[in-house]
């Protein structure tokens, strides 16, 4: 129980602690507007990729949502002693004379609480890498990721079951108490913390990964030398969203039925737009006529594509992508359907734009290309 000898006048005569419960749904109602926060740097940074500033800003996004995060807890808490969540809990952050404490010890206390938390984030990491270099699908990793990061994240806030003077170990390292404004529990505060739990587990599925920044694990060495087997990437799917794709450019799709019945992700690179003409000719790329020069590819392409005398024409709304490992690449070249009849197989290059899911843009793993995909790596 904190000392009572000087109580501010909005708190309860005899302040009581708060419990477990009280705070960490306060906590979950604060990381369900940190969430929203986030999502909004990530998509502003993905918009600034989109209008051809680095992929950093992506990245960016994320760690000005992590700062925000913690000014928005310091700041809060030095004026008032609460932050939103714990407002809507009723309960208030006090030092020992009962009082809302000064900047110091806020700061103390906000970074012994990052202190945890960041740990905690390094073990989510670790789980989803672990899983994901084993093997495991993304459902898994999700979990590894979040079971291991959780585990380290709440020893902080759980330390008060066990502890008689019932304070978190960032509140024993500054000094400070968490109090009840009111005597009895509020009402409302399991629906808004639950309200804010499917929030925070639901828009990194819902908001993120569908619309902002996907990730993928490239199966195949169709891109060599560019991109290796087993290489993990970070995909901008809000780019293709605002304009069309450009030459050159490496893009994640999911495969037609007439490429992969699975309709498996592909990742190739972009060689002609609508209203392109293109044909390879004696080891080179020809776009209208014009061969193109393409310091990134493997080898020379050692076939003739079409026919010869003919040239593929790139239709409104399509595009065509080929590998960069040109002889070892199952791409446009190669691809074929069965006609509408059904009695014999046509040549289909082409690539609807509606199926392309993101540009690549980062490289995570492994450490050792680790990084942002070169623009020199873009046909030009």
């Amino acid at each position: 129980m904190p000392p009572t000898d000087s109580v501010s006048s909005n708190l309860t005569a005899q302040p009581i602690d708060a419990g477990p419960w009280l705070r960490v749904g306060a906590k979950l109602i604060d990381h369900g507007l940190w969430v929203v926060a986030e999502t909004l740097l990530v998509a502003l940074g993905a918009l600034l990729n989109a209008f051809g500033l680095p992929p950093l800003t992506i990245a960016l996004g994320f760690v000005a949502s992590g700062i925000l995060w913690y000014v928005y807890v310091y700041r809060l808490t030095a004026l008032r002693g609460q932050t939103i969540g714990k407002m809507a809990a009723h309960i208030r952050v006090v030092g020992a004379d009962g009082q809302i404490p000064p900047e110091s010890v806020v700061l103390r206390r906000v970074l012994a609480e990052a202190a945890f938390d960041m740990a905690g984030v390094v073990f989510m990491a670790a789980g989803w890498l672990f899983a994901s270099i084993s093997g495991a699908d993304k459902i898994a990793c999700a979990l590894s990721g979040a079971g291991l990061g959780s585990i380290i994240g709440l020893v902080d806030p759980f330390y008060i079951l066990i502890t008689r003077r019932r304070q978190a170990i960032h509140d024993l390292a500054a000094g400070t108490f968490v109090v009840r404004q009111e005597p009895v529990p509020v009402r409302s505060l399991p629906r808004l913390a639950a309200g804010a739990t499917i929030l925070w587990l639901a828009v990194p599925f819902i908001i993120v990964r569908p619309f902002l920044v996907e990730a993928y694990v490239v199966p195949s060495g169709s891109m060599e030398p560019t991109i290796q087997v087993g290489d993990r990437i970070l995909a901008n799917k809000l780019v293709l969203r605002l304009r069309a794709p450009r030459h050159g450019e490496i893009v994640m799709f999911r495969a037609p039925d007439w490429v992969d019945k699975d309709g498996r992700i592909f990742v190739k690179r972009v060689v002609g737009v609508p209203g392109d003409r293109l044909e390879v000719r004696d080891g080179k790329l020809l776009r209208n006529d014009q061969p193109v020069d393409e310091p990134y590819i493997s080898e020379p392409p050692a076939y003739e594509w079409p026919e010869p005398g003919e040239q593929v024409e790139v239709p409104k709304g399509q595009v065509v992508v080929l590998g960069d490992n040109r002889n070892d690449s199952f791409d446009a070249h190669l691809w074929r359907r069965i006609t509408a009849d059904g009695r014999d197989v046509e040549d289909m290059p082409f690539l609807p734009m509606s199926a392309l899911r993101g540009r690549l843009v980062y490289r995570y793993w492994p450490p050792d290309r680790m990084g942002t995909v070169a623009q020199e790596e873009y046909a030009r």
